[in-house]
């Protein structure tokens, strides 16, 4: 019984060069068509980041969605700007020049409104998923870079900060010493009063 020579992993890795190998190399130029061929294809890619997505969502998810921007659009016509909140549900060009001074104006324009710490964070977040569905390849569609999209995303979401602060404050003056905290409604005893009868 001949032992075989146990080789190791570098061994295999080698490839020796033979004439022939070498004389292809170096012997023959291809023309540009496989480059060119491959950036029609990644930009096809990139258009269909926006489609590929949506067949994703459910049907309340895409409804939020269009709430959402619905929002954002009408932040965007009080400055002037016209973007449809249809349009930037489906179209990738509808972000170009989006920036985080944009989506900080939004947060605080929202919050000016009125409206819910829930459905400010909601609407960042929807920001986010359609930033990021613009920004660079191989996830987004290539409309907003990469610089734009990081400084978009520091942009968080009121995490109610204000409202703890409001809440302590007001819970300090509720349990100071010598307040009443609950006040006595006269009506309730008349629930519990037991007729003469059953005295």
């Amino acid at each position: 019984m001949d032992a075989k020579k146990r080789r190791n992993r570098d061994e295999y890795a080698v490839i020796p060069v033979t004439e022939s190998i070498e004389k292809g190399m170096s012997g023959y130029t291809y023309d540009d068509h496989l480059e060119l061929a491959g950036l029609v294809a990644d930009r096809f890619a990139q258009m269909d980041a926006f489609t590929e997505a949506r067949l994703t969502w459910t049907t309340n998810t895409q409804r939020r969605y269009l709430n959402d921007l619905k929002l954002f659009s009408s932040y965007l016509k009080s400055a002037r700007i016209v973007r449809s909140a249809e349009a930037l549900l489906s179209d990738a060009e509808a972000w170009r020049g989006m920036t985080f001074g944009l989506l900080k104006g939004f947060k605080t324009w929202l919050e000016q409104q009125g409206y819910a710490t829930g459905t400010v964070r909601g609407c960042i977040s929807t920001i986010h998923i359609f930033c990021k569905l613009a920004g660079p390849a191989p996830v987004g569609s290539g409309v907003l870079d990469e610089a734009t999209l990081a400084a978009i995303l520091t942009v968080k979401g009121t995490a109610g900060e204000r409202l703890a602060t409001s809440k302590k404050v007001a819970n300090a003056d509720r349990f100071s010493p010598g307040r009443v905290t609950r006040k006595l409604n006269p009506r309730s005893f008349q629930r519990f009063r037991l007729s003469p009868s059953k005295r």
